[in-house]
Order: C-alpha cells, then sequence, then structure tokens
C-alpha cells in the first residue's frame, strides 16, 4: 500500500515537473522581444546612397562643364589676338626671281642706290665693246657710282673652245687715272668668274669703294695681273677704258 502511493506521488512530481518545464519555456519564448521588419530601412539606405551618386555626377559635370567653357574662351581670345586687323597694311611678299636671272647674275649688289651726292659722277650709259683673240666678247653698258662702291654692267659671250675665267687669280678690278684701284666683290658662289664654252654671262659687277674725288677716267681689267692676250688662253685679260662725266670730274 505504501509503495502504491509512493508510486503515485512519483507521477505526480514528475508530471509537474514537466509542466514546469514547459510553462519556463512557453515563458522564455513569449518574453523575448519580437524582430522588426528590416525591409523599410533597406530601401532608405540605398535611396539615400543613390541620391549621393547623382549629387556627386551632376557636381562633376557641372564643374567639367565650366572649365571647359572657360578654356575654350581663352583659346577665342587668344585665336582673336593673332589675326591681324584689317587696317594694317600688310607685307607684299617679293616675286622669285626667274631663271635667266638667277644664272646671269655675276655679283649681287649691296644696296640698289642712286648717286645722290653732286661730287659723285653721275650715271653712265655706256656701249663699250671688247673682243678676245681666243674668240671671247665683253660688252660694258653702263656703270653707276655710291658712298661705298661701283657697278659695271657688264656681258661676256665665251666664243673658244674651253672654259674661261676672268677673275682667275682675284685680280679683275677697276683701277682710276690717279692710281687708285676698286677690288671685285666676288659671288660667292663662282669667285674666278667661269664662262662654259658657247655660254654668255651677264650681270652688275660690284667694285669697292667710293670714287676718289678729281678721277676722270677709269680702266675696268680682267685677269689684271696674269691674263693672256693669246688666241689659246683660258684667262683672257680685256681692258675697258672708262671716260667719267658729271660733276666727279
Amino acid at each position: 500500500m505504501a509503495n502504491f502511493k509512493s508510486n503515485d506521488r512519483a507521477e505526480s512530481e514528475t508530471a509537474n515537473h514537466a509542466n514546469v518545464t514547459r510553462g519556463n519555456r512557453t515563458g522564455e519564448v513569449s518574453d523575448r522581444p519580437h524582430a522588426e521588419p528590416t525591409v523599410g530601412r533597406s530601401n532608405n539606405g540605398i535611396l539615400v546612397f543613390l541620391l549621393g551618386v547623382v549629387s556627386t555626377l551632376l557636381l562633376v559635370v557641372l564643374v567639367g562643364g565650366g572649365l571647359y567653357i572657360f578654356t575654350q574662351q581663352r583659346l577665342t581670345q587668344s585665336a582673336t589676338n593673332l589675326i591681324p586687323s584689317n587696317n594694317e597694311p600688310q607685307p607684299i611678299a617679293a616675286p622669285p626671281p626667274t631663271q635667266a636671272e638667277t644664272s646671269t647674275t655675276a655679283a649681287s649688289s649691296p644696296a640698289a642706290t642712286t648717286a645722290i651726292d653732286p661730287s659723285l659722277p653721275a650715271p653712265q650709259t655706256l656701249s663699250l665693246q671688247v673682243n678676245h683673240a681666243n674668240g671671247t666678247t665683253a660688252r660694258l653698258t653702263g656703270i653707276t657710282f655710291s658712298d661705298d662702291h661701283i657697278t659695271a654692267d657688264l656681258t661676256v659671250t665665251n666664243g673658244h673652245r674651253n672654259g674661261i675665267r676672268l677673275n682667275n687669280s682675284h685680280d679683275m678690278v677697276i683701277a682710276d687715272n690717279l692710281g687708285n684701284q676698286y677690288n671685285l666683290v666676288e659671288p660667292p658662289n663662282n669667285e674666278d668668274i667661269r664662262i662654259d664654252p658657247n655660254t654668255t654671262l651677264k650681270g652688275k659687277f660690284v667694285f669697292n669703294g667710293r670714287i676718289a674725288p678729281g678721277a676722270t677716267t677709269l680702266t675696268l681689267t680682267t685677269n689684271n695681273r696674269f691674263g693672256g692676250n693669246e688666241n689659246f688662253s683660258n684667262n683672257p685679260k680685256m681692258t675697258f677704258n672708262i671716260p667719267l662725266q658729271g660733276e666727279g670730274k
């Protein structure tokens, strides 16, 4: 009898213990706070992020556009400053020399000047000719005077079978009747004045120096020191005697 009660009591205690345990578990579940939904907060964060990105892009576009417009304005102003005004005189390019002018110029004059000093002889038009035994013909057609040089217009035709030189020893000169000598300004590309066979050289031959006051005659001579008079000479010596006119006589 005692054992039966004891078993009933044990079963009752076991049942109560199970109920307490279930009650505690139920209480624990009911006492925990419920988790709030996070979908709305996530959407708000994405929206804020997108607005920040769009704002940044707009700022970059505005700043870049402003810099581009400023740069274009500066370039336009610079280009405008480089364009000459229509009211300013524009330089006119001189036409290039023709082939004939280039090939017939024996020496370049320092400057084309006219005789404005009344003490200088007036420009003279001449018609003087010298024929050499080797077949060379030379014509002196004019002479002018300036403050620092004398210019002679000379045409030479080489009728010799060989090429000739007019300034072979740097001795093509002008001399006056007072004993003064005026040396040739030698062309840099043809210092000895070479002329091929059957070729005509026409040009202005420039001699350094102002003509001496009181001079009345001039002598122009090719190959003055070592020129030859023979028909086989390749360095012909030819002489022009020039009477002076004007105030310089």
